[in-house]
């Protein structure tokens, strides 16, 4: 039953949470005994529930999930348990950036860039985290540029396409419609961690969603026909933006076992964003750096990245860091 349910919310959605899953719905899949299951169901039933959902910024989300993230599940004979990720134990973890500290960023660089522009001027500009982690930058930069379009959209009421807006109490509120249009031309992002990607796709999502109500989210599919959420396959990557695919080719393959290559996970800039390179690249570049010794990485993943990064960047050398 809750396999049917997710596929039915699939095609209304179109989001990650309710996606086919290879290890829950293939023919393979995991044997879950239903009364364990029930237990976990029980636990998010919101009449239930200690917590109150709908109640909680994205930004605690984001929190939340950002220490989520620095572990892992191990699964032994007869247990599994949650442990940290091995890259997060050497490295101290991984950071949440506090919302004023996002907020100030985007203001000072998104804000910048965008102030005085309209809303079809905007729509060319596009904005870039390199280590997005679950999307604390991009949820910022997005929520900025929805908030600056509905301002000016209010002030220039006569210039506003009939699909861009909506009037609700007595304002223009910005469209579904075109709200997923801002999102999937304006915010990019790239994290080494799937998980991450995975978690940044949700909250965009989320946030795409935070003012609809069920009639306008009904209305929405009735007159598209398509679903709610936009793909963001191509706008949020898994890969490691400072390690591109030529790393491979220039060094023995049998330096490196699988597991290395998958830890290392070679980005091809030109390849994944080619149709923004030949736009005329990204308008800027925000977010916290990952500010992780680089020593960690090469005991890791041993010293060609070290030569890698010292033939490839100028900044690499004595002591240096992934910022």
């Amino acid at each position: 039953d809750f396999q049917a349910a997710c596929e039915r919310l699939d095609k209304t959605y179109n989001g990650i949470v309710f996606r086919f899953h290879r290890a829950l719905d293939s023919p393979e899949a995991l044997t879950i005994d239903e009364r364990v299951f029930a237990d976990v169901l029980d636990a998010f039933d919101f009449h239930k529930s200690k917590y109150l959902f709908n109640d909680i910024p994205l930004h605690i989300l984001g929190s939340i999930y950002e220490r989520f993230l620095g572990n892992v599940i191990v699964a032994r004979a007869k247990r599994a348990s949650l442990e940290p990720k091995p890259e997060v134990q050497k490295a101290g973890g991984v950071y949440y950036t506090r919302q004023p500290i996002v907020n100030y960023i985007v203001k000072n660089t998104v804000g910048k860039i965008i102030d005085g522009k309209t809303p079809k001027e905007i729509a060319n500009m596009r904005f870039l985290d390199i280590a997005c982690g679950s999307g604390s930058f991009l949820l910022g930069a997005y929520d900025y540029l929805i908030k600056y379009v509905t301002r000016w959209y209010n002030a220039n009421p006569s210039k506003a396409p009939k699909s861009a807006v909506i009037k609700r109490d007595s304002a223009l509120h910005i469209s579904l419609e075109e709200k997923g249009r801002i999102l999937t031309n304006n915010i990019y992002g790239v994290d080494i961690d799937p998980q991450a990607v995975e978690v940044a796709h949700l909250s965009l999502h989320l946030k795409l969603l935070e003012e609809e109500t069920t009639a306008s989210a009904r209305q929405y599919t009735l007159d598209f026909h398509r679903p709610l959420l936009p793909s963001l396959m191509n706008n949020v990557k898994c890969g490691n933006s400072l390690i591109g695919t030529d790393f491979f080719p220039n060094r023995q393959g049998e330096l490196f076992d699988e597991e290395t290559r998958l830890q290392i996970n070679g980005f091809n800039w030109q390849h994944e964003f080619a149709m923004v390179l030949q736009e005329g690249g990204f308008d800027a570049v925000i977010g916290n750096p990952p500010y992780v010794n680089a020593r960690i990485i090469f005991q890791q993943q041993g010293r060609e990245v070290k030569k890698y990064f010292a033939e490839r960047y100028r900044t690499a050398r004595r002591g240096y860091d992934l910022y």
